[in-house]
């Protein structure tokens, strides 16, 4: 039904009903009110000492401001606990109502409404809360679950963390768990989730070729981790077929065999200095070498005053069988 609004229409309606402890659900749903006027709720259910929660929904109907709308509504319910639920004032948010003068004038004041959302929740933000021509809610905050994927383990208004890599929450979460749901070996999870099912994408030098399985990309063959596909080397170039040793261009080269050693020339450089060869059909190649790890390889260098080792990246990784 639509009812025109006259001032004071609920204003001290369950003023001091101490026994009153719940709000009927959707107490006022079917009233579309032609106007807010003044005063309308005012002190409605101021005193209501034993009044627990504020019901979903309770005033999603009224749509416009007015002047002193709801003053005193709750004041002194001391047993109301909780957080403002975020649909309490939508027909006021959806519309942009502004804030009319003294509209919020010791609504919540008295009350044992929070001032911080709890943990798995973050603080949805009505633009009535700060107003100053119209008071304030005096530090009371509407709350809302922490969106699935998200989580927030502390009180307070900040917003709530995204999932890191590998791990899920569903809404409301206060962590977030690691996913176990399944995933090929050789592969890594590569999103978070908001169920147990997290994205996989190959390791570093694997690839997929049929979405369920990963590979190594082979001799001729690269690809960076996270891309489930392989690219070719070029200029006949190898890599040693899997693993860091074959994530990217610049691992395509050639082996250098040295006795029973195989290393990996790279065809551009990677650490300065490097150790530098020219190939029978005029390429540069570069070994990388450190100066500071001795157990990589077994080939040692030195300049007359530092001593280095050389080594490819599938050795530094301890990828090789």
């Amino acid at each position: 039904m639509t009812i025109n609004g006259i001032p004071y229409m609920f204003a001290n309606t369950f003023r001091n009903c101490s026994s009153l402890a719940t709000i009927p659900t959707g107490l006022f749903d079917n009233i579309t009110v032609s106007g807010a006027v003044s005063n309308m709720f005012e002190y409605t259910f101021a005193g209501c000492t034993s009044l627990s929660a504020i019901p979903n929904g309770l005033f999603s109907s009224i749509t416009n401001s007015a002047e002193s709308l709801f003053a005193g509504t709750f004041y002194g319910c001391t047993n109301l606990t909780g957080y403002i639920p975020p649909s309490t004032f939508s027909g006021l948010i959806s519309n942009d109502s502004p804030t009319a003068t003294d509209m919020w004038g010791n609504t919540f004041v008295g009350t044992g409404l929070v001032t911080m959302c709890p943990v798995g929740m973050t603080q949805y933000i009505t633009g009535y809360e700060g107003t100053t021509n119209g008071t304030t809610w005096n530090g009371k905050v509407s709350c809302e679950p922490c969106a699935a994927g998200t989580y927030k383990d502390s009180a307070g208004n900040t917003e709530c963390t995204e999932c890191s890599i590998g791990t899920y929450a569903m809404t409301g979460a206060t962590s977030c768990t690691a996913c176990t749901n399944t995933k090929p070996a050789n592969s890594v999870y590569s999103s978070s989730a908001v169920t147990n099912a997290c994205l996989w994408s190959c390791d570093a030098g694997y690839y997929s070729a049929d979405n369920t399985s990963c590979t190594a990309v082979g001799v001729d063959y690269y690809s960076a981790a996270g891309i489930n596909t392989r690219s070719a080397c070029p200029n006949g170039l190898v890599t040693i077929g899997y693993g860091h040793g074959a994530d990217e261009v610049s691992d395509c080269g050639h082996e250098l065999n040295i006795g029973g050693l195989t290393i990996y020339a790279r065809s551009s450089r990677k650490t300065t200095p490097s150790l530098n060869f020219l190939t029978s059909d005029n390429q540069i190649l570069y070994v990388s070498v450190s100066n500071s790890d001795h157990t990589l390889s077994a080939l040692h260098l030195g300049d007359g005053t530092n001593k280095y080792t050389a080594y490819d990246d599938s050795l530094l990784y301890h990828e090789r069988p």
